[in-house]
């Protein structure tokens, strides 16, 4: 039997998000995991994936207790459910298990106040003001021109301008967390029963120290506890491919959040949408150290889908015409700056190399990625039986070929997360 069969909780252990959309990709996670010593949340899903997938998130979390259960997982485990915008997602997932709740706020961050003149700018504050979202004459008591001395090389202090940008920016984001944190505490049965992290990861600009630092001081003062943030990260921080950008980009911006996770906290820097991030994974590793709470999802969608090329060439042909002709459906909130014309091309590209172009090329990588939702959950072959059927069957015959695949990439991650120089 397993040691722990109930997730447990994170604390400032670092941890690594197993995504697994398929609901079989458990046993790959695990073995990918005895590579390194992150605590693993087996279970982690957004909420639009589970909806995508066409799951439950007692599924989720029950497909990783099996997964475990089976291996004889010695270790303790987590289970995070991502997402979570609404009272209605809480309803929907608060009784299945999960034991860290990421409260998603990117939606209410209004990215125009960088731009606003400074006349609009102190309208909308003032209207913000009287609609009771922000106090003004608070914020300047707490932050106008004080220093915060985050660390020995970063000091944030706030003009008046900057800090009215910020309440602008994030007001609405703050009210909204407030609410949501306080919806879960009153549906959960204590304190000591989850834990809750805090997302801008789907803002429309990268998350900047300062602002990251302005958000928990108010999260705080309303009397909630993180066990991780996550930033919006910098531009070219895509999914399922590489970053599209330098090293040195990404250790400048880790250092300065995570200098801002120590001040506040301490509590983990979580980042999201991690796939394939292999040029910059041992450089996150090092400067986050514990406080790391990262976070793959794509990966075994796509390890899947290389199962399926290799084994039913015939289905996946099937699923790539119906990506390349219905990709307009896209929905989930993936960042990706896939275009209509690179698809255009790629969808004139004689397919010699299936699995080569689709499953290890980025465009393909990302078309896959992008229309998983609609493949299961209105795919069909031409003989009526729905892709996510099909596909199933595929992965579930061929089981020992998909657990070596999920254990090759997904352990790259993991390993090289781990790597200290």
């Amino acid at each position: 039997m397993m040691r722990f069969s109930k997730p447990c909780f994170t604390d400032t252990q670092r941890t690594f998000g197993f995504g697994d959309r398929w609901g079989l990709a458990g046993a790959g996670h695990v073995q990918a995991s005895y590579r390194c010593t992150f605590m693993g949340a087996f279970a982690q899903q957004h909420v639009d994936e589970i909806r995508g997938a066409m799951r439950t998130p007692s599924e989720v979390v029950l497909a990783a207790r099996q997964a475990l259960e089976k291996a004889r997982y010695p270790n303790r485990w987590a289970a995070n459910i991502d997402g979570i915008r609404s009272v209605d997602d809480i309803e929907w997932v608060k009784d299945a298990g999960f034991s860290l709740f990421t409260v998603d706020v990117s939606q209410e961050v209004f990215s125009d106040a960088d731009d606003l003149s400074k006349d609009a700018l102190a309208s909308v504050c003032e209207g913000l003001a009287n609609e009771g979202i922000i106090n003004w004459e608070a914020l300047c008591d707490r932050f106008l021109d004080k220093p915060f001395e985050v660390s020995d090389l970063l000091v944030i202090q706030l003009g008046k301008e900057k800090l009215m940008r910020l309440a602008v920016k994030f007001g609405r984001a703050i009210a909204r967390a407030d609410a949501m944190m306080s919806a879960l505490a009153d549906r959960m049965p204590g304190k000591d029963a989850y834990e809750v992290e805090l997302s801008l990861s789907a803002s429309p600009s990268p998350t900047t120290a300062e602002e990251h630092m302005f958000v928990v001081e108010l999260i705080k003062e309303k009397g909630h506890t993180i066990t991780s943030f996550a930033p919006r990260m910098l531009t070219g921080w895509e999914s399922v491919v590489d970053f599209r950008g330098t090293r040195q980009q990404v250790e400048r911006f880790m250092k300065a959040h995570v200098a801002v996770a120590y001040y506040e906290g301490p509590y983990k820097v979580s980042i999201h949408h991690g796939d394939d991030k292999f040029s910059v994974l041992p450089s996150l590793g090092l400067i986050c150290g514990n406080l790391l709470h990262f976070k793959i999802s794509g990966t075994s969608f796509l390890e899947g889908m290389r199962v399926v090329v290799r084994k039913h060439p015939t289905l996946f042909n099937e699923i790539v015409a119906f990506c390349l002709e219905n990709h307009g459906m896209r929905n989930y909130p993936i960042p990706c700056s896939l275009d209509r014309d690179a698809i255009d091309e790629l969808s004139r590209t004689t397919l010699k190399d299936v699995e080569g172009i689709f499953i290890d090329q980025e465009v393909g990588r990302q078309l896959l990625e992008g229309m998983y939702a609609p493949v299961f959950s209105i795919g069909r072959r031409p003989n009526g039986i729905p892709f996510k059927e099909a596909l199933a069957e595929v992965i579930q015959k061929h089981e020992g070929l998909f657990t070596g695949f999920l254990t090759e990439r997904v352990g790259r991650h993991v390993e090289l997360l781990s790597t200290s120089s």
